[in-house]
């Protein structure tokens, strides 16, 4: 019997998405790492005062004496990072395909990535417009009319009522990603349609809320990892432990996202036997 599909399996797929975000985190910061240590590297304290120091008027300094610096730093980050949202497309895919099949060799993964992409681009541009128009009309302006309307309330009552819309919108959310998430992993499993791929994930009710019930923990404990290592950052004076405590940190979300995955990949339907099997 087969191995269940779990991150466990594949730790070489795990490693090399791994290393794909970290490469390009690194590609992306360095410009911006560069400029500040070329500008602010001599201060006796480092770069902490910069980002930590009460008002921020440091920051507020470099970000005037380097106005025309920080432009052409925005222009070519936007970029970066509009290549790597396409790119994580393919990644997605060729680790879905590694995840579902223990004996697939990452390069034919990744061919299967190359191969699903337009469908699964089309599944993450649906899904976030989607979460935007939603957000907007079910949470943001909703929030905002209710805050308008109970300015002579209680502050504290006034914020829990107007923020109940934005908790709705929330769960909207949730479900818009968790509903993607399931296509996705419809697609390449059996290399379905787009709109298969959507239409199976919305079939099963329980299957979604199985998926969410796994899914929302995981995911809510991958960002709160972002405030442990950003506490880090804040407490350590050691770079060398900074940045390990960063690295071990972007490996466990890794971790979390491929997990996630897997328990996508095994909620979808089994594959069908060949005739005459």
């Amino acid at each position: 019997m087969e191995d269940p599909i779990s991150v466990r399996r594949r730790p070489d797929a795990l490693v090399a998405v791994f290393l794909v975000e970290a490469v390009v985190a690194w590609v992306l910061a360095a410009p911006w790492s560069e400029t500040i240590a070329r500008t602010f590297g001599a201060h006796p304290d480092g770069d902490r005062p910069l980002f930590w120091q009460p008002g921020g008027l440091l920051l507020l300094d470099l970000e005037h004496r380097l106005r025309g610096v920080l432009s052409a730093l925005v222009a070519a980050t936007s970029i970066g990072l509009a290549v790597f949202a396409l790119g994580s497309v393919v990644v997605l895919g060729g680790w879905l395909a590694a995840l579902d099949s223990r004996a697939l060799p990452l390069r034919d993964a990744l061919a299967r990535g190359v191969s699903t992409f337009f469908r699964l681009l089309g599944v993450g541009v649906i899904t976030w417009f989607a979460i935007g128009v939603l957000g907007a009309l079910l949470g943001l302006i909703p929030s905002w009319g209710l805050a308008a309307k109970l300015g002579h309330w209680d502050p504290r009552r006034a914020l829990l009522v107007s923020s109940l819309p934005l908790l709705f919108a929330l769960v909207i959310i949730v479900v818009l990603l968790a509903v993607a998430d399931l296509a996705r992993a419809h697609i390449v499993r059996h290399d379905a349609s787009l709109l298969d791929g959507l239409t199976e994930a919305l079939r099963d009710r329980g299957r979604l809320l199985a998926f969410i019930a796994v899914a929302a923990p995981r995911t809510l404990a991958s960002i709160g990892l972002i405030g442990w290592g950003a506490a880090i950052s804040t407490k350590s004076d050691s770079i060398l432990l900074i940045f390990l405590a960063h690295q071990a940190i972007a490996f466990a979300r890794v971790a979390l996202r491929g997990s996630v995955l897997a328990r996508a990949l095994r909620l979808t339907a089994p594959r069908e036997a060949p005739e005459g099997a």
